[in-house]
């Protein structure tokens, strides 16, 4: 665990996502949780080295199921962007059952079966404020990444958690994402607003104004190269094809590859059938 400024702290040792934790007198904020068991076991030994009051609640940045799928494992009160409820309600309750080759790093893992998946026990639209002593955190809807994703932010530590907006070592999940909606928020985080922020992937934890910037230009080259399909007759061949293309960007290692390869095609597959091809067959 690592205190990247006082009282807040990241986690990138675990699988699939960067955890975090705000501290204060009255409880810990939690932002995620990690989905293999061992990974729950030391996340909740190292909260309770920490201290803090004991109090403690938890915000999903989105509903993927690496982020969601441990979160029954931390026994603290649920709080999500309301889009997340029926997302969550229609997930089959086997893990088997999902849709799989879609790149999770969940997946790799054996051992999953089945979940109990927890519903928040708060929601909120646009905006939600939670007041701990000195802590004021925002809580804001940004549906680039993710129709339901969570930015949470720590003005008075100038720290604010991301999610998926921003990945720098691996491809991005595009199947729930509005490659539109994530331009703007990732020119929000380029913005005087953001200045001298700390600013925390969901994937890669601290991140730079430059890693923003790449990403930029990686959405945006997704996006034509989307486009560029509208006037064909698309097949999975390629689809497959701009997938293999666009995981030459990544340095992976080899057991990563097939994942990440896997995640590309059917992100790029489900974003190309929502939001594209009804354009195209109107």
């Amino acid at each position: 665990m690592k205190e990247i400024t006082k009282d807040i702290f990241i986690e990138s040792n675990f699988s699939g996502v960067v955890v975090g934790v705000i501290r204060t007198s009255r409880g810990l904020i939690l932002i995620d949780a990690p989905f293999r068991l061992e990974d729950q076991h030391a996340w909740r030994e190292a909260l309770q080295n920490i201290g803090g009051g004991s109090n403690r609640v938890l915000i999903n940045l989105d509903t993927h199921i690496d982020r969601t799928l441990g979160v029954k494992g931390m026994s603290s009160v649920v709080i999500a962007q309301e889009k997340a409820v029926l997302m969550l309600k229609n997930r089959p309750s086997s893990l088997r059952a999902q849709d799989m080759d879609a790149g999770a790093m969940w997946e790799v893992y054996e051992g999953l079966s089945s979940i109990r998946w927890v519903s928040p026990e708060i929601t909120f639209a646009n905006r939600l404020f939670l007041n701990m002593d000195e802590h004021r955190v925002l809580f804001e809807h940004h549906s680039g990444a993710n129709v339901a994703g969570v930015w949470v932010k720590v003005p008075h530590a100038k720290v604010v958690f991301v999610g998926d907006s921003i990945l720098v070592n691996q491809p991005p999940f595009l199947a729930y994402a509005d490659l539109d909606a994530w331009l703007v928020d990732l020119k929000l985080l380029l913005s005087s607003e953001y200045r001298d922020y700390l600013i925390v992937s969901g994937r890669d934890g601290l991140v730079t104004k430059d890693d923003i910037r790449e990403m930029v230009k990686l959405i945006k080259s997704i996006q034509r190269s989307l486009i560029r399909l509208i006037d064909k007759n698309v097949d999975a061949g390629e689809i497959s094809n701009l997938a293999a293309r666009m995981l030459r960007r990544y340095d992976s290692k080899k057991a990563c590859k097939e994942t990440y390869l896997n995640r590309l095609r059917w992100g790029l597959s489900m974003y190309y059938d929502k939001q594209l091809r009804p354009e195209k067959d109107k």
